[in-house]
This record gives structure tokens, C-alpha cells and sequence, in this order.
């Protein structure tokens, strides 16, 4: 278990990390890019981008830092109902950013864009004074034997970590990052 003492973001917090996601994106299935296994960042320059309501700045900061590095700026970021974004992505007003393990749905295709541009942190985070503390590293073996397990139903992440040679091995992730 890949562990600190304390969180990055707050003093007395302890940390293990789950995994390191890369983000994927949500586009119609019409979409002449819908093909491509893999889309570069620079290729959607010119789509409107339909984002949920999450408000997490962080996220927000590296999917601008990411198009200004692909050379643009983001055409109208529209913060809609979370509900809403997959109609919209698949009748073809959009594009958006998804996490890697989210289901394809009607209409719509999930897609990594090239080069990983962007990632998430999957990390279990407790306070280090908690006396739950001493049950971290069960937690996270648990947690992370979980989510491998969601990895797997998520087709197009599998399909994506076997071609760059980033499956599990019975011990755990590769390390191959």
C-alpha cells in the first residue's frame, strides 16, 4: 500500500492511493470521431463541452490547463444537471469528460483521448488520529480489490489499460504507469 504520513491537501490526515485514472470522454455515437479508439484533445477544439454540476476547481483547472497545452481554449463549458449531460452528449450537442469506469449508454460512446492529458486519484484518505487509522491498510486492500472489480465490467478502460500494458497481475496493478 502506497501510504503518507499525512495528506498533501491537510495536515493530519493519513492517505493511501487506490489508483491514478486517466479521463475519457463522452461523445454522440454519431460523432465522426466515434470510430477512433483513442481521440486527441486537439480534435474536440471546436466542440461545446457539457459538464455536471460537480464544482471540483481542481479538475476544472487541468481540463484547462490540458486544452490550453492541446492549443485552445475551450468553447462554452456548460454546467448542467448530471442528469441531463449523457441525453444531451447523444443526441450530439456536446462533448464531456467522464471518468474512465462510467457505462456507455445510448447513444453515447466513451472514449480516451491520446496521450492521458488529464488524470484522477483514487485515493482513501482517514484521520490520522481516527481509530479507524489502523484499519487503513485492510480498508484500502478492500477497496482496491473492489474497484479492480468494477475495472473489469468497464469495457472500454479494460480494453484500453490491456493495450498499454497496465492489467492487474494477481498481486495487484501493474506497475507499468
Amino acid at each position: 500500500m502506497r501510504t503518507a504520513s499525512r495528506c498533501t491537501c491537510r495536515p493530519g490526515l493519513g492517505e493511501a492511493l487506490l489508483a491514478v485514472d486517466p479521463v475519457f470522454v463522452l461523445i454522440s455515437e454519431r460523432h465522426p470521431l466515434a470510430a477512433r479508439p483513442e481521440i486527441p484533445l486537439s480534435a474536440l477544439s471546436g466542440e461545446p463541452w457539457l459538464a455536471g454540476e460537480n464544482k471540483d476547481v481542481r479538475m476544472a483547472a487541468q481540463f484547462r490547463a490540458a486544452c490550453r497545452r492541446a492549443g485552445f481554449a475551450p468553447r462554452r463549458v456548460q454546467r448542467l444537471s448530471g442528469s441531463v449531460v449523457f441525453p444531451l452528449v447523444g443526441q450530439g450537442h456536446g462533448v464531456a469528460l467522464a471518468h474512465p469506469l462510467v457505462t456507455e449508454r445510448e447513444g453515447v460512446v466513451v472514449r480516451p483521448l491520446t496521450g492521458d492529458p488529464m488524470g484522477v486519484r483514487q485515493r482513501l484518505v482517514w484521520a490520522a488520529t481516527s481509530p479507524l487509522a489502523e484499519h487503513a491498510p485492510t480498508l484500502h486492500d478492500t477497496l482496491t480489490k473492489a474497484y479492480w472489480a468494477e475495472v473489469q465490467r468497464a469495457r472500454v478502460y479494460w480494453e484500453w489499460l490491456d493495450g498499454k500494458g497496465r492489467l492487474p497481475t494477481p498481486t495487484g496493478p501493474s506497475d507499468a504507469e
